[in-house]
């Protein structure tokens, strides 16, 4: 009979899918700890273009430049700087990258962009005239 016990407790314990259920602590123990969750699967890669190269950061920031310097109203000029700042979320989420390579030139072209936008964005916050 208790042959027969084991081998239906076998029997039981093998079968269906939800695990058995736990058993209480002894006394004077605490619970064992649940198992660590899997890890999680790796994230896939980014597409290529959320990976620009330096020509293309300056080539975006210039469109956005000269999308500012077409603002004739405050709401123009925060629609460009919305968007601006998605682009840059989007980047930032895209995880992580080896930094593009960024020359002389490129950084000048940067500032000079970057020096452009402000001031059609100051002139446009102030109601004068564009650059």
């Amino acid at each position: 009979m208790l042959g027969g016990l084991v081998w239906l407790g076998t029997i039981g314990a093998c079968g269906g899918n939800a695990p058995p259920p736990a058993q209480p602590p002894l006394s004077g123990q605490a619970p064992a700890a649940p198992p660590p969750a899997p890890p999680a699967p790796p994230a896939p890669p980014p597409a290529d273009d959320a990976h620009p190269t330096s020509e293309q950061l300056v080539a975006r920031m210039a469109g956005f430049r000269d999308e500012m310097c077409k603002c004739a109203t405050k709401d123009c000029a925060d629609k460009v700087t919305e968007d601006m700042t998605r682009w840059g979320q989007a980047l930032a989420a895209s995880g992580p990258r080896d930094a593009p390579v960024v020359t002389d030139d490129d950084t000048k072209r940067m500032a000079e962009v970057t020096e452009t936008m402000v001031k059609c964005m100051t002139a446009v916050m102030n109601g004068s005239a564009r650059p």
